[in-house]
């Protein structure tokens, strides 16, 4: 398990790598990619976070005129909560998968709704999870209407050369997102290595209810286990030192 660098509180915007930006919010964690003074930005947590994410992006670039371009692991409320305050002055480009675009754009729902979370009463620590989602405005729909898709394959000309690769299951479209030069692969929540509702620490999948498909989900891994990277950074959960096959290895002995 990555080790922190310093004494800074554990949501603190870090560097994990070189131009590699690493920040947990209130319930989820984004990413922002660093190339001189312009980022990148992967995911952006819940409404309430907007706040964190706005001085992450002003800390390493100035302001809101440095982001390039923000990209979305999946169309959740905790990975697109602070677009519209972070957003609401200036446009960005805003891009995800193609297959995850209809979700952005409110026209499917692959999300948990309130009888699934009804039928999930008794997981551990649910009531103080709830609370906090409450308390983040993750009951407040986000449509990203001016979601654009990605192109599936290759880098990406922007901050960082992210690369997408397509992981369904969680959603339709989630993509996790390839640094081929540090050796860093962002997971979004196809792979996390923490959560309020779990008790385990280190690679794991979500509870399934939040899944789409969740039994793709699992497959869908096998994608993730050729990748070069040593360090994964997750939507959940701290960041993770180690390859993708060997977290994929301990996701499905747990599964």
């Amino acid at each position: 398990m990555l080790t922190r660098r310093s004494s800074r509180r554990i949501d603190a915007l870090q560097e994990v790598a070189d131009g590699v930006f690493f920040s947990r919010g209130r319930g989820s964690n984004w990413v922002l990619l660093r190339d001189g003074r312009e980022l990148t930005l992967i995911d952006a947590g819940y409404p309430a976070d907007a706040a964190q994410v706005a001085g992450d992006v002003r800390s390493l670039a100035g302001g809101i005129a440095g982001l390039r371009a923000v990209l979305l692991t999946h169309g959740h409320i905790d990975h697109v909560g602070a677009l519209p305050g972070l957003l609401r002055h200036r446009a960005v480009p805003v891009h995800a998968h193609p297959a995850e675009i209809p979700h952005l754009h409110g026209e499917v729902h692959d999300q948990a709704g309130p009888l699934d979370v009804l039928r999930n009463l008794t997981l551990p620590h649910m009531p103080s999870w709830l609370a906090m989602v409450l308390r983040s405005g993750g009951t407040t729909p986000v449509h990203l209407t001016g979601a654009t898709a990605l192109p599936t394959t290759g880098m990406l000309d922007l901050p960082g050369a992210p690369e997408p690769v397509l992981v369904a299951g969680h959603t339709r479209g989630h993509a996790a997102y390839l640094l081929r030069e540090p050796g860093v692969l962002v997971t979004g929540d196809a792979l996390v290595t923490g959560h309020p509702l779990s008790r385990l620490h280190g690679p794991q999948m979500l509870p399934e209810f939040f899944a789409h498909d969740p039994q793709q989900a699992l497959e869908q891994l096998e994608v993730l286990t050729t990748l070069p990277a040593e360090l994964i950074l997750p939507g959940h959960g701290p960041a993770w030192r180690g390859s993708p096959r060997a977290a994929v290895e301990i996701v499905r002995q747990r599964s």
